[in-house]
């Protein structure tokens, strides 16, 4: 499916919220039906499958809760029944009609398919309401209610997910919805930045990326120098990051307009120091379901069955665990069907932060990853060859293309400086023994300028503060060079509509982006 951004965001998103702030000042209870009729028309304008699915999944499974709530007999029985329905879209368009495809008698076509909006986060958000409903001190949600939490349109194109234990109370309290002026100022103040972070960032970066591989596609004998390979695969780590941040900015923004506080996604991951403190900090909505409902019950289970002695046995158990988180994990994100790129990348992360784990609870001299300076320097920097490795192949148009310019890369190894550098009288010997062409950035990398751009978006990542620490949504821990923070101030609003202009401006060809999809 293809919907505009300036479209979805800059026209449908604004009238909605126009229509339920309005509805509010007519009657406190209006507003949590126009909430649920702009999201239905929403489906039903973009995605009609889509709107079937989600409908006959909520329905279900709100019967479904309500005899887990009042008739507990058998309930794990229905419970299981009620996931399997959840996620049998997901498996359906992600693993089933990919598998098909690969078949060369088959009907279908996997690269002509279209994977229903939002069905990435819908499922999983199905998943826990039939975890949580019978949990104590979880409130009870009508079915408008219930339809609403499933069907919102906020959260729907790439998140946050948000849990049904800490959704429900929100959307109960919506029957008597408060207009709070100060997080509707916050909310559009934030979701101002986030779209500055799409429309500014992440396209500018994206426009790169896709002319380097639009070059590696039209000339096939190129052979990118080691600067030119970091620069393709650190550009992917980052356009990856800024884009479903400012997503998830975007739709925590307009939460809190619409009353809503949504969970936070991104710690900025790029300042984590070790393996398992990056992957708590990357699409943390995400990775707290994984946590809560794939590795607890699955570790919790192998701890029981597995027949070795005792610390062995909670390692083993620990190490499948997270094996199988990465699986689901990897499931849930791939949209091109399965194939070894997708083995080799869950079995190295996965491995990855096993082996880093293990090392530092079991090994007393802590030989590799310790606490020394050195050791946290050595896995900062495998962590950083994973993550870049990792993120550009799950972005990459050609995986083979990526593959092929790396293993040629490191075959014929050499290093290009930027012209404006030899223009300022830098010597071609400098470095003696490695090659210098001179050309970094050619033309096919568009000048000087996106070096630039690069480095400074480098330096946003690792030294200033994440958005969600700006608005104080939440405290972080990480280092940054200094702290800001938001408040109602006149020159923080001419800032915000002069970032407004530059994003309407910019706007005009870019879609809206589907995560998992």
């Amino acid at each position: 499916m293809s919907i505009s951004f300036a479209q979805y965001y800059l026209i449908i998103c604004p009238i909605i919220l126009i229509l339920f702030l309005l509805s509010a000042k007519l009657n406190k209870s209006y507003p949590l039906k126009v909430l649920i009729i702009c999201s239905i028309a929403i489906l039903a304008r973009f995605d009609r499958i889509s709107l079937i699915i989600l409908f006959t999944i909520t329905s279900i499974n709100f019967l479904l809760i309500q005899y887990l709530l009042y008739k507990p007999k058998y309930s794990n029985y229905v419970r299981r029944i009620g996931i399997i329905i959840s996620l049998s879209p997901l498996l359906f368009y992600k693993i089933f009609l990919p598998f098909l495809s690969f078949k060369n008698s088959s009907p279908f076509s996997f690269e002509s398919l279209l994977i229903p909006l939002g069905v990435s986060f819908y499922c999983l958000q199905q998943v826990t309401s039939l975890c949580d409903c019978s949990k104590p001190n979880v409130c009870k949600l009508n079915y408008i209610q219930y339809l609403c939490y499933s069907m919102c349109f906020i959260y729907l194109p790439a998140g946050p997910l948000i849990n049904y234990r800490n959704a429900a109370p929100q959307f109960k309290v919506m029957e008597n919805f408060q207009i709070d002026t100060n997080k509707i100022a916050q909310g559009v103040s934030l979701f101002i930045l986030g779209m500055s972070k799409k429309v500014i960032i992440a396209n500018n970066i994206s426009d790169n990326i896709d002319s380097i591989y639009q070059a590696l596609q039209n000339v096939p004998d190129i052979v990118l120098s080691a600067t030119e390979l970091f620069y393709l695969l650190w550009s992917s780590a980052l356009q990856l990051y800024f884009e479903i941040s400012a997503y998830s900015d975007m739709a925590i923004g307009l939460g809190l307009c619409f009353g809503l506080v949504l969970p936070i996604n991104f710690d900025s991951p790029f300042k984590a120091k070790s393996v398992s403190n990056f992957i708590n900090s990357w699409h943390m909505s995400i990775m707290s379901f994984m946590r809560e409902y794939v590795f607890q019950p699955v570790f919790m289970n192998l701890k029981k069955i597995i027949n070795l002695p005792m610390k062995l046995r909670y390692s083993v158990a620990w190490a499948i665990a997270v094996y199988l988180t990465y699986v689901a994990n990897g499931l849930w994100h791939i949209s091109r069907g399965i194939n070894i790129y997708y083995f080799i990348s869950i079995s190295f992360g996965a491995s990855l932060l096993v082996i880093t784990e293990l090392l530092k609870n079991n090994s007393k001299k802590t030989i590799f990853f310790g606490l020394s300076s050195v050791s946290q320097m050595l896995e900062r920097l495998v962590l950083f060859i994973a993550v870049i490795l990792s993120f550009s192949y799950f972005i990459t148009p050609n995986a083979h293309i990526l593959s092929e310019s790396i293993l040629n890369s490191f075959g014929n190894f050499y290093i290009t400086l930027p012209k404006f550098l030899l223009r300022l009288g830098l010597p071609e010997n400098l470095f003696g023994f490695i090659q210098i062409i001179g050309t970094f950035p050619n033309i096919r990398m568009g000048g000087t300028l996106p070096m630039f751009y690069l480095l400074l978006f480098t330096l946003i990542v690792f030294f200033l503060p994440n958005t969600g620490e700006i608005f104080s949504l939440y405290k972080s821990s990480k280092f940054s060079l200094f702290h800001y923070y938001w408040s109602k101030k006149i020159w923080q609003g001419i800032t915000l509509g002069i970032l407004l202009y530059v994003n309407i401006f910019l706007v005009s060809n870019t879609k809206v982006y589907f995560y998992g999809q």
